[in-house]
């Protein structure tokens, strides 16, 4: 249990989310738009640490999801030393102590108020951008330290260190990417150059030396940073087309699970699903002590009318009928399905009496409303409605067979009165 919650808690802090969470854009624009061939294209542009601009947006806040963790403890990591080292200040140069301090208290408010920033905002567009400014002023700090102690005493090579330290997290441990890195990293290196050639004036050879490591510092950071940045951005792709296919899969899953319980001509569920359905509803309502409603919609004379206009006439009339039905289903549970060739089932759960009974006498004169044309002696296509209402006090004992049997009376019931109305039953 330990080792368990550990793994979780490191991959947390490591970005590690999970393959839902991490293709999206800030402004939570899908990427349902992009195709497999487009990300494959992608391929030929790795070389260059750029894609086109849809996936170039979305790696970047792909990037930005993965990384962020990485990027504060960096950040949290160098301030720490940045304050550390502090001490060497007070061992070695104690005569210029507080102005060292003051300069490191400067760089380090900067980078406790860049760390907030990772945390209280929203979009993070800006993060790498704010740690690229905080690893400058990292490096020109010490530069200043350098001048500052050269003012003094002629130790001031001591610290030039420091600034290959800096050059160094820019390009590995900082997590940001090269274009980052790379920026503030050259405009150090310059700055000391130019530092050193006009104010320190260290000795010609030490000035060879230290600009050699700083340049061959640079060198081999960028050849790590993009390294770093084209494996990632190559895991990026590859991720990207698994998620792809896997979500592709999961709509033709859906798609074809869609196929089984939808009847195909009239587009609602069909009568399997409906059975199913309704078992889990009637057991839900004795759960719950709720009661449940069913309306049983048979169109009147249809055989008659579909002999007369044929059957493609037949299929346009069922459909329309179903259009209307669909009005009713206002609630995510409530179902319509088709149950027979003419017949259709509204199941309408915590429903009261009053409201099934309004339910179907809109249903019933929308459909009359309708005005669809029929065979003599019928005027129009009507429907006549059976509803039952299955009272919550009687669901412990009853069946879905129940219930049927109560619809199919009230329906009987409201075929033999004349058709084209609406009968009621209690189960």
């Amino acid at each position: 249990m330990f080792l368990r919650k550990s793994k979780e808690c490191i991959n947390e802090f490591l970005g590690n989310k999970g393959t839902e969470d991490l293709f999206f854009t800030e402004d939570n624009v899908s990427i349902k738009n992009i195709s497999e061939e487009e990300v494959k294209r992608e391929f030929r542009n790795l070389s260059f640490l750029y894609f086109s601009k849809k996936i170039e947006k979305i790696f970047k806040a792909y990037f930005l999801r993965v990384k962020i963790n990485q990027i504060r403890f960096a950040l949290a990591f160098g301030m720490f030393l940045y304050v550390i080292f502090a001490v060497l200040d007070y061992l070695l140069f104690p005569q210029v102590m507080h102005d060292l301090w003051i300069i490191r208290a400067f760089v380090v408010s900067i980078g406790m108020a860049v760390l907030v920033y990772t945390f209280v905002s929203k979009g993070k567009a800006l993060v790498e951008f704010f740690i690229s400014v905080v690893i400058f002023v990292g490096g020109m700090g010490i530069l200043l330290m350098i001048i500052l102690i050269d003012f003094y005493e002629e130790k001031a090579h001591i610290y030039y260190a420091g600034l290959l330290l800096v050059i160094f997290f820019a390009y590995t441990f900082s997590s940001i990417r090269l274009l980052y890195a790379l920026l503030p990293s050259v405009l150090v290196t310059v700055a000391y150059l130019v530092a050193d050639l006009t104010y320190i004036k260290t000795d010609k050879f030490i000035l060879i030396n230290n600009g050699f490591f700083l340049v061959s510092t640079n060198a081999m950071g960028i050849f790590a940073g993009y390294m770093l940045e084209y494996f990632f951005r190559k895991n990026f792709l590859q991720s990207f087309l698994i998620f792809l296919d896997k979500k592709k899969t999961e709509y033709l899953n859906k798609k074809l699970y869609e196929m089984t319980i939808t009847d195909e001509l009239t587009k609602v569920a069909n009568r399997r699903f409906f059975q199913e359905t309704l078992e889990k509803e009637l057991k839900r309502a004795y759960r719950e002590n709720y009661p449940v409603s069913l309306l049983m919609v048979d169109v009147d004379h249809f055989k008659e009318y579909n002999d007369s206009f044929g059957h493609t006439a037949g299929d346009r009339c069922l459909c329309s009928i179903a259009k209307i039905l669909k009005k009713y289903r206002k609630r995510s549970y409530d179902l319509v399905a088709r149950y027979g060739g003419d017949e259709f089932i509204v199941v309408l759960p915590k429903a009261s009496e009053d409201y099934a009974v309004d339910v179907a006498e809109n249903i019933r004169y929308e459909v009359e409303k309708l005005d669809m044309k029929h065979v003599k002696p019928f005027d129009k296509v009507t429907v006549s409605i059976g509803v039952a209402v299955l009272n919550n006090k009687n669901t412990k004992n009853l069946s879905v067979k129940d219930l049927l049997n109560t619809a199919d009376k009230a329906l009987y019931r409201a075929k033999k009165e004349g058709r084209n109305r609406v009968v009621r039953l209690d189960v």
